[in-house]
């Protein structure tokens, strides 16, 4: 079997990569709905250059697609009716703030690192 080849995330070292400056901003919002709604549209469809807007979808997307989160919803019979398989994933089940968290940080996390690569090649 050949050997794998390696990507090119695998090629840049962490430690070399020139630091990055991120900002967390978090909005709780305590107005009327339609209010609410117009404020993240508008911001949704008109950026700045340096905002990533993260919405809640976003983050359970995301942490479906790492495995921190399975959605009971989306399995089939074949697998419901499987007990080895409830019980690999019977952690992954629940969507709570603790999953959430885990999910926004290592979100986070790769977004920083994507930021530092594009810095170094400035």
């Amino acid at each position: 079997m050949p050997p794998k080849k390696k990507d090119k995330d695998e090629d840049i070292d962490l430690a070399s990569l020139p630091p990055w400056l991120h900002v967390i901003c978090a909005f709780s919002l305590n107005m009327k709905r339609n209010r609410a709604l117009k404020l993240l549209e508008k911001m949704r469809v008109s950026p700045k250059s340096f905002q990533k807007t993260i919405h809640r979808d976003d983050i359970i997307s995301y942490s479906k697609d790492k495995g921190y989160y399975t959605d009971p919803t989306t399995l089939n019979e074949k697998q419901k009716k499987d007990v080895k398989f409830m019980e690999s994933i019977a952690n992954t089940m629940e969507l709570n703030s603790k999953v959430l968290a885990k999910a926004f940080s290592q979100m986070i996390l790769e977004t920083d690192i994507q930021g530092r690569k594009v810095n170094l090649s400035k």
